[in-house]
């Protein structure tokens, strides 16, 4: 099987959505965002066996994402948990919809997410314009729309 070129899915087509204390925003100050899920395993070892088996036990999630610095929305974040103890959890969808593609629209929820860490503040004295890191870890999700191909 081959893959038609126009098939391949632009990165730059897709839209960020957090949906923090109920309230639904889209992150159009996204620059880039990146969700990765890893297997915990367990070694296994047993007599007359020279192999180590792994066996998978859990799941991790974690993610980053890089924005132009144009919110203190997570910096704000840290700074509440900070003076009140109250840690945040949001949900962030991500829709992928390439119109040039047949591959389809794939959306990705991710549900738990919680921001581990973000530049409290980022200067340069280049031409380059303000953006932070953003590192954050989350608890479960779903692929409501998958791709065809």
């Amino acid at each position: 099987m081959t893959i038609a070129a126009r098939d391949t899915i632009s990165a730059k087509e897709a839209e960020v959505y957090a949906t923090i204390n109920g309230r639904v925003e889209k992150l159009a100050y996204v620059v880039d965002f990146e969700a990765n899920v890893e297997k915990n395993k367990t070694e296994i070892r047993s007599l007359g066996r020279r192999m180590v088996g792994h066996k998978t036990t859990s799941l991790t999630g974690s993610g980053k994402m890089t924005i132009h610095a144009v919110t203190s929305k997570f910096r704000t974040m840290m700074q509440d948990y900070v003076k009140t103890g109250q840690d945040v959890y949001l949900d962030m969808t991500v829709i992928i919809d390439d119109p040039a593609s047949d591959a389809g629209r794939q959306t990705v929820k991710l549900s738990g997410v919680n921001v581990d860490s973000t530049n409290l503040v980022k200067a340069s004295d280049d031409d380059s314009v303000a953006q932070s890191e953003i590192n954050f870890t989350f608890e479960d999700f779903e692929i409501s729309e998958a791709h065809r191909l």
